[in-house]
């Protein structure tokens, strides 16, 4: 199995509690059983305790057929949980309806070095995938070094930004880390504001303003490819030699009202 695996997934896997009942989630998660859906399982390194959500989580390992050598056992903290209660969040908003309660202390912010890297030994991957929320924490932190470091596979960031949770320090040593990257309009908000100093009060950016800090963004960390996801309007991708490509839905331009109107 080790030998057909060509992604390392490195995050939380988490169970999200909604008011009508719990769902197995965290973003790395999700796109472990997407890649193992389309019939290219990764190996998940992560880190769940010994419960009752611990179990949903296996569950999921099972019915994805995701091999279980990256999966870690917590025997003091719980499994990751999310309590989702309903919200006015305005319309639009990626969490639209929702407000997250991210537990802390969880059993995925204390993945251990050594147990990460025997679980990834053999395993010749082309990508490793991980975020930010999974560094929150020290411990988790210097096990995702500790297997970047073990592997020259392609580094592909999902900053996943969410309030209170990891610092602006992570985020910036993560997308020094980072070959690839995915953000969001508000995580890139975020970036041009502490990167730039472009902050939401300020004069609204033309299109080609907002392409110019894009590119000033991968400059500065490095990267190799920048995709920007704007919804239900598309995405955007930026790549190397100034390449570009849009991808628009039938309704709305790529750019148009990005950033709750503010980039235009």
């Amino acid at each position: 199995m080790a030998g057909a695996i060509r992604t390392i997934v490195f995050g939380e896997a988490l169970v999200d509690e909604f008011p009508t009942g719990p769902v197995v989630g965290g973003a790395p998660f999700n796109v472990a059983r997407h890649l193992a859906a389309f019939m290219a399982p990764p190996l998940v390194v992560t880190r769940i305790g010994d419960d009752r959500n611990g179990l949903a989580v296996r569950a999921e390992f099972e019915l994805f057929v995701m091999p279980e050598t990256g999966l870690q056992l917590e025997s003091m903290e719980e499994t990751g949980r999310v309590v989702v209660e309903r919200s006015a969040q305005g319309h639009g908003h990626r969490d639209a309806g929702h407000r997250f309660i991210i537990m802390p202390r969880q059993a995925y912010d204390f993945i251990d070095p050594q147990e990460a890297l025997a679980g990834i030994a053999g395993v010749a991957a082309d990508t490793i995938y991980f975020g930010t929320l999974v560094q929150r924490e020290a411990r988790s932190r210097q096990a995702l070094a500790t297997v970047l470091d073990a592997t020259p596979a392609k580094r592909f960031l999902d900053l996943n930004l969410r309030p209170g949770q990891g610092s602006q320090e992570i985020a910036s040593a993560a997308l020094q880390a980072a070959d690839i990257v995915k953000v969001n309009e508000e995580e890139l908000q975020a970036l041009f504001q502490w990167t730039f100093q472009i902050g939401p009060q300020d004069a609204p950016l033309s299109t080609e303003e907002v392409h110019a800090a894009c590119r000033a963004l991968m400059d500065r960390f490095g990267l190799e490819g920048l995709i920007v996801t704007l919804g239900h309007r598309g995405s955007v991708y930026f790549g190397p030699d100034d390449v570009l490509v849009a991808m628009r839905s039938r309704r709305f331009s790529c750019w148009d009202g990005c950033a709750a109107g503010r980039w235009t």
